[in-house]
């Protein structure tokens, strides 16, 4: 159904300088005035707009109160930051997308904790644990199996609002034993803000009594010594 204009209306809205509120502003002073001629006697066009002005006043009167309340200084700052709102929310929506993946993959890996298919001969419990920026580092334990293979796992928790979710953290060639010998070996890491990390060493020193992790990168420092005292898993 086309919709009625009217003479007044686009009068009334000359004196309101805020382009942008014309569409709201138009609209409801129309069905405002449907409202009223619902009740009045058949005329004609020109008669209709006398009868509109008597009951709703001069035009310009109108339209000067309207500008007081839709300043153009105002309506700008509110669409500008409407426009920024949505600027953002779509620029961050792969930020959101990705949070909210790694976020259920975390669940995931907290009930599921580390990767591993089968279980050690022999384990130690450690208690080292320390931070590097915001990552908090927990060495859980080091283990041993049957065929002389030497394991560490230990658990990093990530700020999901800092900036260690965009890069990659691990001990790899940070391992030695007592005598100096360094060991890199093969490892595994799940992912997420809580991440469990496995670094495995088929030539460890069947001698060596200590386990020592000595990380230094660009300032930041951790640092352990663990004792190999190991326990028979029950």
């Amino acid at each position: 159904m086309a919709v009625k204009e009217y003479k007044y209306t686009e009068e009334v809205l000359k004196y309101v300088r805020f382009k942008y509120d014309h569409i709201d502003i138009r609209k409801e002073l129309n069905d405002h005035i449907d409202d009223m001629l619902e009740d009045a006697p058949e005329m004609d066009d020109d008669k209709k707009e006398e009868y509109i002005r008597e009951r709703m006043g001069d035009p310009e009167e109108l339209g000067l109160e309207l500008d007081k309340e839709h300043k153009p200084l105002l309506g700008w700052a509110y669409r500008i930051s409407r426009w920024i709102l949505i600027f953002m929310i779509i620029i961050n929506i792969p930020n959101a997308i990705n949070f909210a993946l790694t976020l259920g993959y975390t669940g995931i890996k907290l009930v599921v904790g580390y990767d591993v298919s089968e279980e050690p001969e022999y384990t130690i419990k450690t208690d080292l644990r320390g931070k590097i920026d915001d990552i908090y580092i927990f060495v859980e334990e080091v283990n041993k199996y049957e065929d002389g293979t030497v394991e560490v796992r230990y658990k990093t928790i990530h700020n999901p609002f800092g900036k260690s979710q965009g890069w990659t953290f691990g001990f790899a060639g940070c391992f030695y034993d007592e005598f100096g010998n360094k060991y890199y070996g093969g490892g595994s890491d799940t992912g997420g803000f809580i991440r469990y990390h496995i670094s495995q060493f088929d030539d460890f020193n069947k001698n060596a009594q200590k386990l020592i992790i000595d990380y230094d990168y660009n300032g930041r420092k951790f640092y352990g010594e663990i004792p190999l005292e190991w326990e028979a898993v029950k």
